[in-house]
């Protein structure tokens, strides 16, 4: 739609037919990100950080590497030291509520 159309009166069924479809956009991008960053937390939590590593998980999650550095930076935000200790994520989700808890499985779990 050009940009001049935006201002354009619509009916509520077609203003409410575009915000459930945002709705919906946007929670299959949480969800995928979610995911992704429950994965990442999963590889740190069996080795440290090295050279490159950034670079293959891009590739590894089909995304960019700013995506994913910003991934890392959350992760180190969150995880805090705890890289190649052995201990996990495990996420449950129901709609949008998220709840995490970690476990310790060990070095080399996987």
């Amino acid at each position: 739609m050009p940009s001049f159309e935006w201002s354009k009166q619509v009916s509520n069924r077609e203003a409410f037919r575009r915000v459930g479809g945002r709705k919906r956009h946007n929670a299959k991008r949480r969800r995928a990100q979610l995911k992704r960053r429950v994965g990442l937390l999963r590889l740190l939590s069996m080795r440290e950080l090295e050279r490159g590593d950034q670079k293959e998980w891009a590739a590894r999650f089909n995304v960019s590497k700013a995506t994913i550095s910003k991934d890392v930076a959350w992760a180190i935000k969150t995880c805090g030291g705890c890289y190649a200790s052995g201990i996990m994520p495990r996420v449950r989700t129901s709609g949008r509520i998220f709840s995490a808890c970690w476990e310790y499985h060990g070095p080399g779990y996987y």
